[in-house]
């Protein structure tokens, strides 16, 4: 948790729900700059991961990204609902964080929200499809088999994660709907999820494409604003790919135009946020 010198009543919290294998403590500086706004944030590590890990290893572990949703996040906003009455909770969910952002019987706490890089992951609209195929037939059964978990900080890809996890990503994977397409009871979720999203992609992302988030974001309710950034606009041309965002490096360049949306809750228009692609340029329009 992460609260400013000077809080002020007027100010939500906001929630992060990482990316998959990706430790809460990586964005704590965007949690610091957000606290510097007066805003307070919570982080936290979902079950069978990093500091959240009962064991000191995965090997064995039954925990699924359905509990990730279901349980941890539910969990989380109870008691950030608590922690701060009165205010408004704002959700970041990067990635899976995005993904599961539904799930939760108590939804309705949040307020907004901002996603990053939170996609439909369906392999044929993924970045380097031959490889993801790889990646999902081979590596990631493979791998689960060998180990008992999948070693993804062994194999420099994704990071460790438990084999629950993975068994559901890979199923999501093959399915065009990506998680809303799996049944019923997920598609409901998606449909009655309202809340105002702020959706951040990247040209460069190694797994989200501008369309996979399109589509994703699709089977909401939600009314969004999609903010798609091309890194050779930004100065200097640096790489944002799936994490970048979240570097300090961007600390006076992307990270303050999140600030508006977070307090007010209202979409920003897109001619706002710099750099931007056009919406006329946007692929999806064009299918």
């Amino acid at each position: 948790m992460v609260n400013p010198k000077e809080p002020s009543q007027e100010s939500p919290v906001m929630v992060v729900a990482t990316a998959t294998a990706v430790p809460c403590k990586f964005y704590l500086p965007y949690l610091w700059f957000l606290a510097s706004q007066g805003i307070s944030g919570v982080a936290f590590d979902y079950r069978g991961t990093h500091s959240s890990l009962q064991t000191k290893t995965m090997i064995g572990s039954n925990v699924t990204a359905e509990d990730w949703g279901t349980k941890d996040l539910a969990g989380v906003l109870e008691f950030t609902a608590a922690t701060f009455p009165g205010k408004k909770i704002v959700h970041f969910g990067h990635s899976v964080g995005g993904h599961i952002m539904p799930w939760p019987h108590n939804r309705d706490l949040i307020s907004h929200a901002i996603t990053l890089g939170t996609q439909n992951a369906f392999y044929h609209l993924t970045p380097f499809r031959h490889r993801h195929q790889v990646f999902w037939n081979v590596m990631v059964p493979g791998a689960c088999s060998i180990f008992g978990y999948f070693p993804g900080s062994k194999l420099q890809i994704v990071g460790d994660a438990p084999v629950g996890v993975m068994k559901e990503w890979r199923s999501w994977a093959y399915n065009p709907a990506y998680i809303a397409g799996m049944d019923d009871v997920r598609r409901e979720r998606y449909q009655k999820f309202d809340k105002p999203i702020l959706a951040i992609s990247a040209d460069d992302d190694e797994y989200a494409t501008r369309l996979g988030v399109q589509l994703f974001h699709e089977k909401l309710a939600s009314p969004v604003q999609f903010w798609h950034i091309e890194h050779s606009d930004l100065p200097g041309k640096f790489p944002i790919r799936h994490v970048g965002f979240l570097l300090p490096i961007f600390a006076k360049t992307l990270w303050p135009q999140t600030v508006p949306f977070i307090k007010s809750g209202v979409l920003p228009d897109v001619s706002t946020l710099k750099p931007s692609t056009p919406p006329t340029t946007d692929l999806h329009c064009r299918l």
